[in-house]
């Protein structure tokens, strides 16, 4: 299995693909959201593959009931989302396609480090040089500054893709999981002030898996509405600060603490 989570990208248009319409038309944004599950799973497998008969195992990891997702499987193979591979195998053109992007790319950027390498030994003996020498230190400063800013810039900008990602399986993951739970209330876009808190949650490592707040959730009847408050979680309140989803993530809403206890403040 490969490490690609990094590299895989959700395209903003991806609702409008009229394969994906199908597929929303007959299973709702649940079906939606559990398509960019699979292709996540499928995305890992160094053939850019899924395993059919690992469903039952995929169902139970992330509480979906197995009928539904051999449903929503089939439906992809339908819409042409999917294609089978042998008997046992699905995968899909489009992950494939982007794989192949991805190596490109990285042995693109294997061969500029490579020439990359080369400049700079050769620019270290250029310093070394005009130090010696003693000739124009301030051009010499000027230069060496201006490489550090463009390197600072790169990392930046590779945060950030990464951080766009993570956002739209958010917001995608929610409303899939509001449409299982339909108490719970779907959101329409992330805000900028969603954003903000957003990014803030994302600094800490046990907010970034996101999928494991939600499965927190669904044990935890208290956060479902019920309690005699009729009151239950929403997302912009999971991510209001950096204490709710710790008390989710820690089960402090197990039914159990929360006995005749509608008045104990959330």
């Amino acid at each position: 299995m490969k490490n690609n989570s990094f590299y895989f990208s959700h395209d903003s248009n991806a609702h409008e693909d009229t394969h994906i319409i199908g597929l929303i038309m007959k299973t709702r944004w649940e079906g939606y959201g559990i398509f960019w599950l699979l292709n996540e799973l499928m995305y890992q497998d160094d053939m850019i593959r899924l395993d059919i008969r690992e469903l039952p195992k995929i169902a139970f990891r992330n509480n979906i009931d197995a009928e539904i997702l051999q449903n929503i499987v089939a439906i992809c193979l339908e819409e042409n989302l999917y294609k089978e591979e042998n008997t046992n195998f699905i995968y899909s053109d489009r992950l494939r396609r982007h794989a192949q992007k991805v190596q490109e790319k990285r042995e693109k950027c294997s061969k500029a480090g490579e020439k990359g390498m080369k400049v700079r030994w050769s620019n270290n003996n250029v310093i070394t040089n005009v130090i010696e020498n003693d000739n124009d230190p301030i051009t010499l400063y000027n230069k060496v500054k201006e490489s550090k800013v463009k390197e600072s810039k790169g990392k930046e900008s590779k945060g950030n893709n990464i951080y766009v990602a993570f956002e739209k399986a958010t917001l995608a993951n929610w409303n899939s999981f509001c449409t299982k739970y339909p108490i719970l209330s779907q959101i329409k876009e992330i805000s900028e002030e969603r954003r903000n808190k957003l990014k803030k949650r994302y600094e800490k490592e046990s907010f970034r898996d996101f999928t494991s707040i939600l499965e927190a959730i669904s044990k935890q009847d208290f956060l479902l509405g019920m309690n005699d408050r009729k009151w239950k979680v929403s997302f912009d309140w999971i991510i209001a600060n950096n204490t709710n989803y710790l008390k989710i993530l820690e089960y402090k809403y197990k039914s159990e603490n929360f006995s005749g206890a509608g008045s104990r403040q959330l």
